[in-house]
């Protein structure tokens, strides 16, 4: 199979990006890296301040929490596997985790507080019906 040869891609993909959150997306590793590492916020802010990324510090803290609640997302795709389901998928054996009404049912068996739930058949009510004398 040929490639296509993309010089202005390759000149694009070496230039940072023009937004902030793509600075960000491109420097995240680094970012991570410190995070993990034990440094704040506040003082990895300064320091892409120092280096000439000027941003204010309120769009940075967003731009952290939108690129740590993807990560998780992107990890999962790499570790999802293309096998095909297993036999107890297939016949919903797994079932009882995935039912997204689940907790609706739970919470249904224990309401707190007075439960209407209609009302009695009439012979319960009123007793049972006496034939006419």
């Amino acid at each position: 199979m040929r490639t296509a040869v993309t010089p202005n891609l390759k000149a694009i993909s070496d230039e940072l990006p023009r937004t902030r959150i793509g600075i960000l997306r491109n420097l995240w590793p680094t970012i991570q890296s410190c995070l993990d590492a034990g440094h704040s916020l506040r003082d990895i802010h300064e320091s892409l301040r120092l280096d000439g990324i000027e941003m204010a510090y309120s769009t940075f803290c967003w731009a952290i929490g939108a690129l740590r609640q993807r990560r998780p997302v992107i990890e999962e795709r790499e570790t999802c596997s293309t096998a095909p389901p297993t036999a107890g998928e297939i016949t919903g054996q797994n079932r009882a985790a995935d039912d997204p009404l689940d907790n609706v049912r739970r919470l249904s068996e224990r309401r707190p507080g007075f439960d209407y739930r209609g009302t009695l058949p009439d012979e319960k009510l009123f007793g049972l019906k006496r034939p006419p004398e």
